[in-house]
C-alpha cells in the first residue's frame, strides 16, 4: 500500500534524523501541516524557524494526500506540528507513529488543549470537532501550546518566541473585538447558517448561530436524499435565504441542496464561498488566519442580515 511505503520511507531517514545537528533561525526547520498552522507557526517562530507548510492555500486537509517527497521534508525537520484530532484523515496514523517515536518531535497541537473546551461529535461519541479555529478564543489557546512546543524544543529563542506570541494573541483580541461589532449588526431570527460540510459548530457556539453543515464534520462523508429534503423543508419553515458553499469542499451537496429547496417551491440563494479547512491563496485576503476570519464574518453578516 502507498501509506505503508510511505511510512517505510521515513524509518529509512532515522539514523539522519537522530544525528541532526539543531541550528539558529533558518536551520531551525518548523513543518505544518494545514495552512492556518503554518500561519501561526510563522506569526510566533517569525524569523528564528523556517517554516514548511505540507498543505497549500483551498487543500482539504480531510483528503490530503501527501506526495512522497513529503517523506524527506519531514524526515529533515526539527519539529514536526500538526492538528490532530483526526484532521488530517489517513495521514493521522503516520503522525501518531512518529509521535510514538523518539526520533521524531511530532505534536498534535490541537489535542494539547482541554477535551472540557472541544465540541464532541454528535455522531462519533468520543470523537471531538477539530475545527477548532473557527473559535478566536480556543486559537489563542493554540497560539500558546505553539509557544511552549517551539520554547520547549529552542529555548534559546524563549523570550523572543514569547514577545511574539504575546502580540499575536493582542491581535486576536483585536479580532474578537471587531467580530463582535459585526456580528451584533446580524438579527436573532437570521442567525441560522447552512455550508456545505459541518465546519462551523465553534463559530456558531462562539456567535449564537445554529449551524448545519449538509455533510458531516469530515468532507468524506455524504449528504443522503432523505437528509437533504428535510434539511429543504427546515429551510422554508425558517425562510433561511442562503446557503454557503466552501472554497476547499466540492459544492455538489450546495446545489443538490439548492435545487431540492426550489423542487419544493422555494428559493435559496447561493453566497459568497467562505473559507473552511483552509486558508486562501495569496493575493485573496484570506491568507492569513485573521484576514480569512474577517472574510467569512463579513461574507455571513451581509448574506443573512
Amino acid at each position: 500500500m502507498r501509506f505503508c511505503g510511505w511510512f517505510l520511507g521515513l524509518a529509512t531517514l532515522a539514523t539522519f534524523v537522530a544525528c541532526k545537528e539543531i541550528g539558529g533561525h533558518d536551520d531551525f526547520r518548523v513543518v505544518t501541516t494545514t495552512t492556518m498552522l503554518t500561519d501561526l507557526a510563522e506569526n510566533i517562530g517569525g524569523d528564528s524557524i523556517k517554516v514548511i507548510g505540507l498543505m497549500q492555500p483551498g487543500i482539504d486537509p480531510h483528503s490530503f494526500k501527501p506526495p512522497e517527497s513529503s517523506v524527506l521534508t519531514l524526515g529533515t525537520s526539527d519539529v514536526i506540528l500538526y492538528h490532530g484530532l483526526h484532521l488530517e484523515g489517513r495521514m493521522n496514523f503516520i503522525f501518531e507513529k512518529m509521535h510514538s517515536s523518539n526520533r521524531y518531535h511530532a505534536f498534535a497541537v490541537a489535542e494539547r488543549i482541554e477535551p472540557g473546551k472541544l465540541m464532541q461529535s454528535e455522531n462519533f461519541p468520543g470523537m471531538y470537532d477539530p475545527h477548532i479555529w473557527f473559535s478566536i478564543d480556543l486559537w489563542k489557546e493554540m497560539a500558546l501550546e505553539v509557544c511552549e512546543i517551539l520554547v520547549e524544543e529552542k529555548p534559546l529563542a524563549k523570550t523572543y518566541f514569547e514577545k511574539n506570541t504575546k502580540d499575536y494573541i493582542s491581535r486576536l483580541d483585536e479580532l474578537k473585538e471587531w467580530s463582535t461589532l459585526r456580528m451584533n449588526d446580524l438579527p436573532e431570527n437570521r442567525r441560522y447558517l447552512v455550508t456545505a460540510h459541518d465546519a462551523f459548530g465553534y463559530f456558531g457556539r462562539e456567535w449564537n448561530m445554529e449551524v448545519i453543515g449538509i455533510q458531516g464534520i469530515s468532507t468524506n462523508s455524504e449528504a443522503g436524499f432523505g437528509n437533504l429534503l428535510k434539511l429543504a423543508d427546515f429551510i422554508q419553515e425558517r425562510r433561511i435565504p442562503v446557503v454557503f458553499s466552501e472554497i476547499s469542499v466540492s459544492d455538489k451537496s450546495v446545489m443538490a441542496l439548492q435545487q431540492a429547496v426550489r423542487n419544493a417551491g422555494g428559493e435559496l440563494r447561493l453566497g459568497e464561498s467562505l473559507y473552511s479547512d483552509a486558508l486562501g491563496g495569496k493575493n485573496s485576503g484570506a491568507n492569513t488566519y485573521i484576514g480569512m476570519y474577517k472574510h467569512n464574518v463579513e461574507t455571513i453578516v451581509n448574506a443573512l442580515r
